[in-house]
């Protein structure tokens, strides 16, 4: 059987047996493609799932990111852009040094309050 795997890449063909597994079709497709592809459907990848001919699998390059190696100037650098203030009546943002609001919708309110850092640490 022949299915259709529509990557960045374009449109190619993959033929395979009707007795792979899903785990064993992202092997082939990886091998054919050349890339570790997974695929973007995954409710439709069940292991019970069979394939149809010329089905058309749309596939993705994962993307890995992430904060891992940051120098200290750059954690620093990140920390002085996180620490606001914000008013309690527009919550706009302000500077750390604000007194009062910058808003004049809020009539310039002078309570504020420092910005809740969230559960990740920089």
């Amino acid at each position: 059987m022949q299915i259709f795997i529509k990557s960045p890449n374009g449109l190619k063909t993959v033929e395979f047996d009707n007795s792979m597994t899903v785990g064993e079709l992202q092997a082939h497709v990886s091998s054919v493609c050349g890339f570790e592809y997974t695929f973007s459907q995954p409710p439709y990848l069940c292991a019970a799932r069979v394939f149809s001919e010329n089905t058309t699998f749309n596939v993705h390059i994962p993307v890995l990111g992430g904060f891992k190696d940051l120098t200290e100037e750059v954690k620093e650098l990140a920390r002085n852009h996180i620490m606001v203030k914000i008013c309690r009546k527009c919550y706009a943002r302000n500077s750390i040094n604000a007194e009062r609001c910058r808003k004049k919708y809020c009539g310039h309110s002078t309570n504020l309050r420092p910005k809740k850092m969230s559960g990740k640490k920089v």
